[in-house]
């Protein structure tokens, strides 16, 4: 409402070429989204590198994470990511129990599960509730 009425002032004073340059100097920088890494990429036991199902679930999550979560307003409630507990249970458990955890993850990420979530095991600084993977040892 305040930059709408300083730009109605400021549009009547001239001839609107200063209405750009007030825009752009009361702009929040917009902030880019860092590439996330390929879950296998510093592997280095060739059974699992290789894995069909390791390389198509771990293509799955790169997608994701760098294309889908982009374009998609959801944010989740935890800290880590879904996402990236995902990548850390499938790396420290195994595939099979960490897409267990994952599922079970995701099944507890939403606004109605939120009401469960512990008062103290949310993070002040950034307002998500803490749930790392060495939770599930």
């Amino acid at each position: 409402m305040i930059v709408a009425t300083a730009l109605a002032n400021n549009a009547q004073s001239n001839g609107g070429s200063e209405d750009l340059a007030f825009i752009q100097a009361h702009e929040k920088p917009r902030q880019v989204a860092s590439k996330r890494d390929y879950i296998y990429k510093n592997e280095r036991r060739f059974h699992v590198k290789y894995n069909p199902a390791a390389v198509s679930l771990g293509g799955l999550l790169y997608l994701y994470q760098n294309i889908l979560s982009q374009q998609i307003s959801a944010e989740c409630l935890f800290h880590p990511s879904c996402s990236q507990f995902s990548k850390n249970a499938i790396r420290e458990f195994g595939l099979l129990k960490g897409v267990a955890l994952t599922a079970d993850r995701i099944t507890r990420c939403n606004r109605i599960a939120a009401h469960d979530i512990h008062p103290l095991s949310i993070e002040a600084h950034i307002h998500r509730a803490k749930d790392p993977v060495k939770l599930y040892k």
